[in-house]
């Protein structure tokens, strides 16, 4: 019985050390959302994307100048990241592609979103992302 005391201390501080991780394992780094506003001024570009999609960007990039196309990340001011959300078959051998991109920057260690939009267009030589992307650049031009 004298140990039961301890037993009960010892539960104790298990259980507030579990509730205590819990909860920041249950936190994330979530990225804040901003506005297109974020990136004035700024023209240095990594891009993220699959090839397909990589190449149907960069000939988007070739019609522009005021963006430039950086090598690695390092040198990048901000961000352009493309993903296929989903392929869905249609018809006989075509598919449609949801895609997403955002475009962001890190301010003091956190990811900002300046612009992020989807859409869904044919699923072959990154036809979604060359929507989003002159979406984007129709969108940077009017601010």
């Amino acid at each position: 019985m004298e140990h039961l005391p301890a037993m009960k201390i010892y539960i104790l501080t298990l259980i507030v050390v579990l509730a205590f991780s819990a909860i920041s394992f249950g936190q994330t780094e979530l990225p804040i959302i901003g506005s297109i506003s974020d990136i004035d001024g700024l023209s240095k570009v990594y891009l993220v994307a699959d090839n397909e999609s990589r190449k149907a960007i960069i000939k988007q990039f070739q019609k522009q100048k005021v963006l430039y196309l950086v090598e690695k990340p390092d040198d990048a001011q901000f961000f352009i990241e493309y993903k296929t959300i989903s392929r869905q078959p249609f018809d006989i051998g075509g598919t449609t592609e949801t895609g997403q991109m955002d475009v962001f920057i890190y301010r003091e260690k956190k990811k900002v979103i300046a612009w992020s939009e989807s859409t869904t267009g044919g699923g072959f030589k990154g036809d979604t992302a060359n929507r989003l992307i002159k979406k984007f650049l129709k969108a940077l031009n009017k601010k």
